[in-house]
Formats: structure tokens, C-alpha cells, sequence
């Protein structure tokens, strides 16, 4: 079942508040790098996040969206769009 355009909005922006509560982000104060998460940001170059914070970070992102992501593959995610990506990939394949 395809998810609709609205449906991944609602992904990406669920995402970037599990990103930001991980990270410890605030959008009203400067943080890091960037100050605003978009999908074209690199978790290790614009946002700073190690390899123990991406850990922590998908973890999170498991429990918000009740799925198991593989590690080996979650791993290759540079940007948030490459997590989004994958998150909705595994979300569709739940609902076939």
C-alpha cells in the first residue's frame, strides 16, 4: 500500500521531533551547526551526531514508530531524507 504525500509529511515531521528530543535540539534557541532541520541535513556534518548519538537516535526512532530497522542498513543514512526514506519503506512494507 503506497503512503500518501500527506502521510510522509506526517513521517518527516514526527521524525525531526524524535531528532530534535534525542539531540537535545531546540528550534527556538541556536543549536549546533544548523538551525533548522531539513531533509537535506547530514546527521554527522550539519547536525554534529556521533556514532553513539545516531544509536541512540534510531533507537528512538524505532519505539515512535513501532518498527525494527535493520542496523546494518540504518547505518548508511547520511541525511534525514535517507532516514525518512526508510522509515516510510518499512512502514509500507508493514501495511502489505
Amino acid at each position: 500500500m503506497a503512503i500518501s504525500q500527506v502521510e510522509k509529511q506526517e513521517i518527516f515531521n514526527r521524525a525531526v521531533k524524535v531528532i530534535e528530543k534525542i539531540l537535545h535540539l531546540d528550534r527556538e534557541k541556536d543549536f549546533k551547526k544548523s538551525t533548522k532541520i531539513d531533509g537535506d541535513c547530514s546527521f554527522s556534518v550539519d547536525l554534529g551526531v556521533d556514532s553513539l548519538e545516531f544509536m541512540d537516535l534510531l533507537a528512538a526512532i524505532d519505539r515512535e514508530f513501532k518498527i525494527c530497522m535493520k542496523v546494518e542498513k540504518a547505518v548508511t543514512k547520511k541525511t534525514v531524507n535517507d532516514l525518512v526514506a526508510y522509515i516510510t519503506e518499512l512502514i509500507e512494507n508493514i501495511h502489505d
